[in-house]
C-alpha cells in the first residue's frame, strides 16, 4: 500500500520498552506509517540505533517533542511519554485537532479529583480528563471508536480487571468482604531507566513484593472495578500486593474474592459468564477447569488467558489472568484502541501467536 493511502500516526517516548514495543508493532501494520518518533535524549538518532531488532524497518528518525509539529503531521498519537509528563503535552496536541492515546496514567481517570488523590497534584487539563475514554477494550469496545482522547490501562490493571469485573457483572462477589489482587510481572514492567532494583543481580532467582497495599496502580483498579463491573452503583475495598518476578515480560495477577451470600460455588456456571463476557474478544481465552493461566503461552502476542478455581468448602472464588505486560499491557492494547477509532480490524497488526521455546 502506498504511503499516500496510509494514515500517518506519532510515538512519543520511543526510546522505552513501550515505545520499542509499540514500533515493532507498528512495522506489520498494513494501514499507517509513522511520520513523527520522539526521544529527547535519543535526538538524532535513529530508532533502529536503540533497538537493533527493529532492522531495516527501524531507519526512522528521533525528533524532540515538538507539540505544535507532532499535531500538524499526525492523525493519531501513540504516546509512551512518562507518567506526569503527559497530560500537558497531549492536551495541547489534543486541543490542536489529533486524536491521542495515552499510555501513561495521565488520562486513566475521568474524574479529576480522584487523580488528584491518587497523585497528589491537581491534572492540568480536566476538561479532557473527563472526556477521556478507558482503553480497556473488552468492556470500552462502544466507545472507544469516537474518542478524542483515550487512556491505555496500565498492565496491573489490565490483568487484574479482565479478571475481576466478570465477577463483578455476574454477581457472584461478596462485595463486603473485599477483593485482593495478587500479581507478579516481569521486570520490563519497571521501564528500560537504569534503577538498582532492577539489575540482573538484584533480580535473578528471587522474588521480591514493593508498594505493598500502595501502588499507583490499586487507585485505578478501584475506580474502573466500580465504574464498569458495578455501573458506579457500589464501592470495594480492594488490596493490592504487586511482586517482581525474574523474567523480562509477563503479569500472572490471581484476584481473590468472597461469593455472596447464599451463592453455592459452581464453577461452571462462572466459568460460562467469563465465556460470554470474552465472546467478542479475538483476544481472550477462558480455559477449562484443571487449567491455570502461564505468561510464557501469551509473551509476544496480544492475547490474554483466565481461568477459575474454588469452592463450596472453602468459600472462595480466585480469577486468574495471564498477559503479556508490554503488549496486551500497553503497546498492543494502544494499537487495539487504534484500530478501533480508525475502523480498521480490531486485530490488525497484533500478534496472536508467541513463541516455541
Amino acid at each position: 500500500m502506498s504511503q499516500k493511502k496510509t494514515i500517518p500516526i506519532a510515538v512519543l517516548g520511543a526510546s522505552g520498552y513501550v515505545g520499542g514495543q509499540l514500533l515493532t508493532l507498528l512495522a506489520n501494520h498494513p494501514q499507517v506509517r509513522i511520520a513523527a518518533a520522539t526521544a529527547n535524549r535519543q535526538a538524532g538518532q535513529r530508532a533502529v540505533d536503540i533497538f537493533p531488532a527493529l532492522g531495516s524497518f527501524g531507519n526512522i528518525p528521533l525528533s524532540t517533542l515538538d507539540p505544535h509539529t507532532v499535531a500538524q503531521e499526525a492523525e493519531i498519537v501513540l504516546s509512551a511519554l512518562p507518567h506526569g509528563e503527559s497530560a500537558q503535552v497531549l492536551g495541547d496536541i489534543a486541543r490542536a485537532g489529533a486524536r491521542v492515546i495515552d499510555l501513561s496514567a495521565d488520562y486513566r481517570f475521568s474524574n479529576p479529583k480522584v487523580y488528584a488523590s491518587t497523585y497528589g497534584h491537581a491534572h492540568p487539563c480536566p476538561d479532557l480528563a473527563e472526556s477521556a475514554v478507558y482503553g480497556l477494550v473488552e468492556f470500552e469496545r462502544e466507545r472507544i471508536p469516537g474518542a478524542h482522547i483515550v487512556g491505555v490501562p496500565g498492565c496491573y490493571p489490565t490483568a487484574t480487571l479482565l479478571a475481576l469485573l466478570p465477577l463483578l457483572t455476574g454477581g457472584f462477589t461478596k462485595l463486603s468482604a473485599g477483593v485482593i489482587v495478587d500479581a507478579k510481572s516481569g521486570v520490563s514492567g519497571a521501564g528500560r531507566d537504569a534503577k538498582t532494583d532492577n539489575l540482573f543481580c538484584e533480580v535473578d532467582g528471587g522474588v521480591r513484593a514493593y508498594n505493598v497495599g500502595r501502588h499507583r496502580h490499586q487507585p485505578e483498579m478501584r475506580f474502573h472495578a466500580e465504574r464498569i463491573g458495578l455501573a458506579g452503583a457500589g464501592q470495594i475495598d480492594l488490596f493490592f500486593t504487586p511482586q517482581v518476578v525474574p523474567m523480562s515480560r509477563g503479569i500472572l495477577a490471581s484476584v481473590y474474592v468472597r461469593p455472596k451470600d447464599g451463592f453455592v460455588v459452581d464453577l461452571d456456571l462462572v466459568r460460562s459468564h467469563f465465556e460470554k463476557t470474552y465472546a467478542d474478544s479475538p483476544f481472550g481465552t477462558v480455559l477449562p477447569e484443571g487449567s491455570f493461566p502461564n505468561t510464557r503461552q501469551v509473551t509476544g502476542t496480544n492475547r490474554f488467558q483466565v481461568a477459575l478455581a474454588g469452592g463450596e468448602e472453602e468459600r472462595r472464588l480466585v480469577a486468574l489472568c495471564a498477559i503479556d505486560n508490554l503488549i496486551k499491557g500497553a503497546a498492543g492494547q494502544g494499537i487495539q484502541c487504534m484500530n478501533l477509532m480508525l475502523g480498521l480490524p480490531e486485530m490488525t497488526a497484533l500478534p496472536l501467536v508467541g513463541t516455541i521455546a
